[in-house]
Formats: structure tokens, C-alpha cells, sequence
């Protein structure tokens, strides 16, 4: 994987989701009915190849007594037309909002309620789907074969311990500020506040959807749990909203399921609720001792579009293996459940115990403006038991 090429196309993509948003949210447009200006929609076309969209970043607060949380909006100085993100100003002054804070000084943590509004009621054009608020944090964990640092509170950092997934979007690592490549956005190198260096490269989120096709309705607001794992002293963390977008095949869109192409849902894989890994032997503790694991995934755009899966624990071997069986087991009207097969070798004889693994689940769809980077993430147990 050329990660420079691709960091490069990330910068660009990042800029051009984030300005086209913030453009969508000025006021003097000189058509009310319609918030964006033909050139602005021409921008939002342009960048519709690709299907990720930014829709704000903030820097979250959390004081030495722990018993608040604050996310502060991230956005460049000199910023043209005065503007700011998505979800931050007028038409929504208040589209985020932190609705309740309880800390649990026993086990270290703390659970907070957060708001989503979509900003643009009755604007179905602009429906997202597939919405992903994301903790970006400092990171302990590391996967080399991976290349993939994983914030991990059993080693003391702070995270986002209840999380439905990993994404590798928007962390601070590889998405450093830049400029953008367009000249509508006359965007000046240098003034797009970065929220901090955290190290993690990929981090942990909370879904904001519904049924049918994990969409947000445009005017809706959804609230979400986050239970956050708080090492002492005071905290700071990145807070990103990553949604994903393509423009509707009948504007206005009447029916979800149909008016929106497929690829307006995130490309990636998703792994389902509930049981979605399960060890069905677990290798003992002597060296070479064998068992086996399956993972359960859902692809909208069918079992066919996955390319392979990695599977990475360096506590137990070196390196990476691929699945040994990759098949769809069930497909619904809205996609397929894949299940996805490994053998777990215990290369190098650990001792009994539970020891963290990175699943890495491929697209083979590569993004016009990104390159090769859909893929689905998740931090897995396996388990070595006594011989």
C-alpha cells in the first residue's frame, strides 16, 4: 500500500468535504429555498466520487475532577466568506450537544449522552447515511503488519470503551492539515486548525442511524452513549463526525431504500451487533497448538465486494494471516452477511489468557479520491486456554 500517495489524497479529500460542508452553511445565498449556490453544488458533485464526507471536527475537554465534558468546534483562522462547518452555525446553531455527563469514579469512567442534529430540515437531497461520530485518542496498542495504533484502556489510554467499530478516517496522523486542491475554495495553506497530535490511527466510534440503510434523515436528531474509559488528570481528545454521502438518483428522494445509489452507504464492510466473533477452539498454551474463529459481517453492496480479510495479533504469531473461508451466508434485500473464517496458530507458546487481535476487512472498491483505504476495522479476543 503506498500510504504517502494515499495520505496525499486524503489531505485533499478532507479539505474538499469539509469546505464544500462549511460553503453549505453560509448565509446570503441568493436563493433561500436552496442553501447552496450552483457552483457550491458543482463542488459537492465533484467530490461525490468519492462518498466520505466530513461533516465537522472538535476537540473534547475533559477536566481533572472529570465530572464534565466539553467539545470545542475546530476550524481554520482565515477561513473565506467567513464561513464555518456543517454543523456548526446557522441554519443549526446547536446541531451538537452534549446532553448529559454521569461519572462512575469506581471503575474510571465516563458516560456521556451526545446530539446529532442534521442540520437541513426538509433537504432530503442531503440524507446521510452510514454517520460515525469517532474518538480520535493517543494510542498504546500497535500492529506492525497493520501499520495501526489502537487507543487501549487496559493499557492506560483514554478511549471510547462501548464502541460499535474501528475506522482509520480522520485521524490526526495521517490527516494533518493541508490545502485544497479547488479554487473555489481558496483555501490558504496552513489555517486548518488541527485538534491535537493523538496518536491513534484508528480509533473507536459510535453509530448515528436508522433504518432502512443506516440513514439520517435531514432535520432529525439522534442522541448517543458514549462510555469513556479516563486515565487521572485532566483529558483531551479528537471528536469527528464521518458520514457518507452520493447525490440522490431522484431529487427530491421519496423512498430511502430506492432513490439513493448503493454506494451513498459506506463502502466498507460492517461488522454486525451482537456475536459477530466467535472462537470456536481456542489454541492451547504450548507451542504451534491450533484453533479456529469466524467473523460475521454485513456488506451492502454484497459479499462479492469483499477482497480479503487480515487478522493480526503479534502476542501469538508474527505477521498476518488471511481468512481460510470467505463466503455469504445470508442476503437480505439490503445486502449480504459474509462470514469470514480463520485458523489461530499460538506460534510462540503464550501462557494462558485473552489477548487482543485487529481484524482488517478489504473492499475492493478503491476510492477515486482516497485510493485503497475502505476497510473495516475491529479489535477481537482470542483466547489461549490450558492444554
Amino acid at each position: 500500500m503506498n500510504w504517502p500517495s494515499i495520505i496525499k489524497s486524503l489531505i485533499r479529500l478532507t479539505l474538499v468535504a469539509t469546505l464544500v460542508l462549511i460553503l453549505i452553511s453560509c448565509a446570503g445565498n441568493p436563493d433561500p429555498g436552496n442553501p447552496l449556490a450552483p457552483s457550491v453544488s458543482a463542488e459537492i458533485e465533484s467530490v461525490s466520487s468519492s462518498n466520505r464526507m466530513l461533516w465537522g471536527y472538535w476537540t473534547g475537554y475533559i477536566p481533572e475532577s472529570h465530572d464534565a465534558l466539553e467539545l470545542i468546534p475546530v476550524r481554520g483562522a482565515q477561513i473565506h466568506l467567513n464561513a464555518r462547518k456543517f454543523v456548526e452555525v446557522a441554519p443549526c446553531t446547536d446541531c451538537l450537544k452534549v446532553m448529559s455527563v454521569d461519572v462512575n469514579l469506581l471503575d474510571e469512567t465516563l458516560t456521556a449522552e451526545i446530539q446529532i442534529m442534521h442540520p437541513y430540515p426538509g433537504l432530503a437531497k442531503y440524507t446521510g447515511f452510514d454517520v460515525r461520530a469517532i474518538v480520535i485518542s493517543d494510542g498504546s496498542r500497535y500492529f506492525p503488519g497493520l501499520d495501526a495504533t489502537v487507543p487501549d484502556h487496559q493499557l492506560g489510554d483514554f478511549t471510547l470503551i462501548n464502541g460499535q467499530g474501528y475506522t482509520r478516517f480522520w485521524n490526526t496522523v495521517e490527516f494533518p492539515e493541508g490545502s485544497g486542491p479547488f479554487a473555489i475554495l481558496e483555501y490558504s495553506q496552513g489555517n486548518f486548525a488541527s485538534p491535537g497530535d493523538f496518536t491513534g490511527t484508528v480509533n473507536p466510534f459510535i453509530t448515528y442511524d436508522q433504518p432502512p440503510r443506516d440513514h439520517f434523515p435531514a432535520g432529525v436528531s439522534m442522541t448517543r452513549e458514549f462510555v469513556l474509559k479516563m486515565p487521572s488528570g485532566p483529558l483531551k481528545f479528537g471528536y469527528a463526525i464521518d458520514a457518507s454521502w452520493e447525490p440522490p438518483l431522484y431529487d427530491p428522494p421519496m423512498d430511502i431504500m430506492n432513490d439513493f445509489p448503493m454506494s451513498a452507504n459506506c463502502l466498507e464492510a460492517i461488522v454486525t451487533s451482537g456475536n459477530y466473533w466467535e472462537v470456536h477452539t481456542s489454541p492451547k498454551d504450548i507451542p504451534g497448538s491450533t484453533g479456529s474463529a469466524t467473523a460475521t459481517l454485513f456488506d451492502r453492496q454484497g459479499w462479492g465486494t469483499v477482497s480479503t480479510a487480515w487478522l493480526e495479533c503479534p502476542d501469538l504469531w508474527t505477521g498476518l494471516i488471511e481468512p481460510d473461508l470467505i463466503e455469504c451466508t445470508v442476503t437480505s434485500n439490503e445486502g449480504d452477511y459474509v462470514e469470514i473464517g480463520f485458523t489461530l496458530t499460538n506460534e510462540t507458546g503464550a501462557d494462558v489468557g485473552d489477548y487482543p487481535a485487529l481484524l482488517r476487512v478489504d473492499d475492493v472498491q478503491h476510492d477515486f479520491w482516497l485510493g485503497d483505504v475502505h476497510h473495516a476495522y475491529q479489535v477481537v479476543t482470542i483466547t489461549v486456554e490450558e492444554d
